[in-house]
Formats: C-alpha cells, structure tokens, sequence
C-alpha cells in the first residue's frame, strides 16, 4: 500500500460513501486538513466542495463518514489526529450589563459561553466571525437580558458525560423565576446522593444564562458555585424575579 493512503484507500471510500474523502468537506475544513496531514499527501487529491456537484445533503453526509472512519495515515488513526482541526470554533464578542462576553460556537451550534473576558485572547476558542448562529445568539441574549425573552431557542453543541447532560437537561426544565435546589436535581437525574456531583456539572455548564443554572441554590437557598462569580448570579436571579412580578396579574 503506498504511503499515505492508509488502510483505507480514497478508491474503497468513494465506493462506500459515494463520493471522495473530500467532497464533502468545507473549504476551510479542507485547510485545515491538509495542514494537519501535509499539502502534498495522495489522500488530498479529491476536489473542493465547491467545484463538486454534489447536494448539501451529501456534504453533510461526507463530513460525518470521513470524520468516524477508521483511516489511518502511517499507522496513525486519522479520525483521532484530525477531528479536532475538522470542527470550525468561532467566536463572538459581546458587550452586555454583565459586562464583555464572548459567544463560541462549533460549526452552527452554540458551543461556549465566556462571562468575563478578561483573561482571553482574540483567538481564543477559534476565529472571531458574524455566523448566523453566533449573531442569533447575541440577539437572543440582549432581549433576555433585558427582560425581553424569558427562554432561548439556540442549536447547542452536545457536551459531557451522560450524567452531565442529564443535569443540563433537568436545568432546562426549570421555568423562569423559579429555583430548584442541588438535591433536587440528583433525584430528578436518578442520582439521589449525587447532590454534590449535580454542584460540579452546574459549575462547569459551558452555557450559562442559556443553560440557566443561576437557578439552582443549595438546599438552604444560598447561592454557591457559579462560574460568573456569586454577584453574576444574583443579578440574573434578581432580573427574573423582577420581570415576573412585573408580568405577573
């Protein structure tokens, strides 16, 4: 087998997917690619996306098999060295009544969310970029916070163990204005004794405002484990309580 096209070679993939290794990838993903595995590698030989005439639904198709297909380049699994150089991460900076704020998304999902951006660079978490998803999002985000918007309605990049994105799905489910306690999510989720594992997930929700864990205190009320500091925290609490006692007869 010459060196380079692994063990799966770009003849066997266009008879498996029905198109080459590359058609259905992003100009920029291709880039990215050929950085990753060297420009003058056989296995680039494909043609861009857009010189193809392939439709939209087979591209994404592409992208998804030559992402998870086990191709190896010198004895290297591909889908391990390159994964992460195929993801677009772009970003958005915002200016809001907490303060900055910097939107992440990956691809056309919103991925991150930074309180304070204090402590990062213009190319922290990809390349600053006007995407329908990122722009969506500050849409959103200025209406809720000005007592516009009581939900999102956002793509969000899956995140997580199981356990963590049960505890975002049960944090979803808190209505607006309302509170929910540690504990009461760990019995929600399965986990009665994992009230303190239910605290860690919270503190680590990359989304939050959009994956309102301001709502949940400890079992006393008090407010702990925020990632945008307590004062972030009561605000937002504050604001809600505020607009529902506004809104409410």
């Amino acid at each position: 087998m010459a060196p380079g096209y692994g063990s799966f070679p770009p003849v066997l993939f266009k008879r498996s997917a029905g198109i080459t290794a590359l058609a259905g990838l992003h100009r920029l993903h291709q880039q990215r690619l050929s950085r990753t595995v060297g420009p003058r590698s056989r296995f680039l030989s494909s043609p861009p996306m857009h010189h193809c005439n392939i439709p939209a639904a087979s591209a994404s198709v592409g992208r998804m098999i030559f992402a998870f297909f086990p191709t190896m380049i010198h004895g290297i699994p591909l889908a391990h060295t390159v994964i992460q150089e195929l993801t677009m991460r772009t970003h958005l900076d915002i200016t809001t009544p907490l303060g900055d704020m910097r939107l992440i998304a990956e691809d056309d999902q919103l991925y991150r969310i930074v309180l304070s951006t204090a402590h990062v660079t213009d190319d922290t978490f990809g390349t600053a970029a006007n995407t329908p998803v990122l722009c969506e999002a500050a849409r959103q985000m200025e209406e809720w916070l000005l007592g516009q918007r009581t939900h999102f309605e956002l793509p969000l990049a899956p995140f997580g163990t199981p356990f963590q994105r049960a505890v975002r799905d049960a944090m979803l489910a808190i209505p607006y204005g309302r509170t929910c306690h540690y504990g009461g999510i760990a019995q929600q989720v399965g986990s009665p004794r994992a009230a303190r594992a239910v605290g860690l997930a919270c503190r680590n929700n990359p989304l939050p405002i959009v994956v309102p864990c301001h709502r949940v205190l400890a079992a006393d009320g008090g407010l702990v484990g925020y990632n945008g500091g307590l004062d972030i925290k009561r605000h937002l609490l504050a604001l809600e309580a505020r607009i529902m006692k506004a809104t409410t007869p």
